[in-house]
């Protein structure tokens, strides 16, 4: 599912994104702790799509400060007048009856790096019984998106798996690939995130194709010194066209190692300033194209040659 994490001024500026988004996500994330003053009754009821409630406290990110029990309250009342979903912090699970476990998505959050024991992290949140389990940590290297990922191929439950920051963007992606993603994040435009790193869900469908992702899509690296969305978006939109089930993220070209990614599974990489196109397993293959039309063929007819 695509969602998008709304933190709106007031019930009335949610509304109005509610209006703006009901045919364009899939899930909406309402953040309360953002929120100057609210109507829940009103949030809830006028929802035009599934509802995620989150009170996120300061311990973990958010901006509430007050009495924990009133905190917690608030988001069971938003069950209790019909919200599909609460988001949740692991040390506050004691308060959600077990009537209402299966409709919680049960959270860690890490805003200075990543968890250093995601398994452990994953496993304690899994135990907690909840219907949905959500790990979110800083990337400080492209590399550290890896591992978030690597825990969708051992997640057993609904997952929610975020490296944040500009080297998170991966996961936000390629999350898409695993069966047990409940959802990836967006926000309604551009300028308007709730977390480091979150992308336009324009650009989420419009760059990326998101989609189109599936457990079948392979992933290509580009090499860039900062991304340039229309020339990824003009490469996605060529993979498909030519009938590739693929899509092409951004590295960083200073920081992101090739070999750790196409030891993930990264069928190739195009370095934009120089040309050079690599690919294989142990990367051994190199040529010079130039131009995303060219590079769209060339990974389009190697993927055609391995089906």
């Amino acid at each position: 599912m695509l969602g998008v994490a709304l933190g709106p001024r007031d019930t009335n500026a949610a509304l109005a994104s509610y209006e703006a988004l009901h045919a364009r996500a899939d899930i909406i994330e309402l953040r309360l702790d953002l929120m100057d003053d609210y109507d829940l009754k009103t949030l809830v009821t006028k929802r035009p799509l599934p509802l995620v409630v989150t009170n996120r406290p300061v311990r973990e990110g958010g901006s509430y400060e007050g009495d924990e029990t009133r905190r917690v309250a608030v988001l069971l009342q938003a069950l209790d007048l019909g919200a599909e979903y609460i988001d949740i912090e692991l040390d506050a699970v004691r308060f959600v009856p077990e009537s209402h476990r299966h409709r919680v998505v049960v959270s860690h959050h890490n805003f200075e790096r990543m968890p250093p024991d995601l398994d452990r992290t994953h496993q304690d949140l899994t135990a907690s019984g909840m219907g949905t389990v959500k790990i979110v940590g800083m990337a400080r290297s492209p590399e550290d998106s890896l591992a978030v990922l690597r825990l969708f191929e051992r997640s057993t439950v609904p997952t929610i798996g975020i490296a944040m920051g500009p080297h998170g963007l991966i996961t936000r992606v390629l999350a898409l690939r695993y069966d047990n993603c409940f959802l990836t994040y967006g926000t309604e435009v551009a300028g308007e995130e709730v977390a480091p790193g979150q992308v336009a869900l324009s650009t989420l469908t419009d760059v990326y194709q998101a989609r189109e992702i599936g457990a079948g899509t392979a992933a290509f690296g580009v090499v860039l010194d900062q991304t340039e969305d229309d020339l990824l978006a003009d490469l996605n939109s060529l993979l498909r066209q030519r009938g590739a089930d693929a899509v092409a993220l951004p590295l960083a070209r200073r920081e992101a190692t090739p070999p750790a990614f196409a030891a993930f599974g990264f069928q190739g990489f195009w370095d934009v300033a120089s040309g050079a196109l690599r690919g294989g397993a142990d990367l051994e293959s190199e040529e010079t194209v130039e131009g995303v039309e060219q590079i769209a063929e060339r990974w389009a007819n190697m993927l055609l040659e391995r089906s």
